[in-house]
């Protein structure tokens, strides 16, 4: 099952285009001008422990920031509940179960 939300993921990932898409450390970064979830959104398809999830997603936070982008993460049911836990404590606010906010 957790193969087939990674699949389907990255099938959705590349439906709708992005202006600039940006790998990082297993996560995909997409920036785009317009208003959409999906092509303004930090997308991570790996999990580490909660010291790397944390260090990671505060890069990713100046990356959106230096784009005057607000930062959007992609949850889906493979991210482990402590890194859910993680998003909330950091200022982030979940948004139709798919995506929080900060």
């Amino acid at each position: 099952m957790n193969n087939q939300i990674k699949i389907i993921e990255e099938l959705l990932l590349n439906s709708i285009p992005s202006i600039k898409t940006l790998i990082f450390a297993g996560w995909v970064l997409r920036l785009n001008a317009g208003y959409t979830y999906r092509a303004n959104c930090i997308c991570p398809l790996q999990y580490d422990s909660e010291s790397e999830f944390s260090k990671k997603l505060k890069e990713c936070e100046k990356i959106f920031e230096l784009n005057a982008i607000p930062p959007i993460v992609k949850v889906t049911d493979l991210m482990p509940k402590e890194l859910r836990d993680i998003l909330l404590a950091s200022g982030y606010a979940k948004i139709n179960g798919l995506v929080s906010f900060k």
